[in-house]
């Protein structure tokens, strides 16, 4: 199947626009996280636990004196 000029500049053209048409969604939604971002706090989806790095006391580890 041969593409003669005229299916060739039709495609050339629609990438072209498909193309400037997502450079534009992605400049309008960074522009609107900026502005969310900047007026608004984020809601935090989940949150880790807090206990996760305690220092547990070790009976043993008082009983050790240090060497010096």
């Amino acid at each position: 199947m041969v593409m003669d000029i005229e299916a060739a500049a039709i495609f050339f053209v629609g990438s072209i626009l498909i193309g400037g048409g997502v450079i534009v969604a992605a400049l309008v939604v960074l522009l609107l996280n900026n502005l969310f971002a900047k007026h608004w706090k984020p809601i935090p989806m989940w949150t880790l636990p807090q206990y996760r790095f305690v220092d547990v006391p070790h009976p043993e580890k008082e009983k050790i004196e240090p060497k010096v």
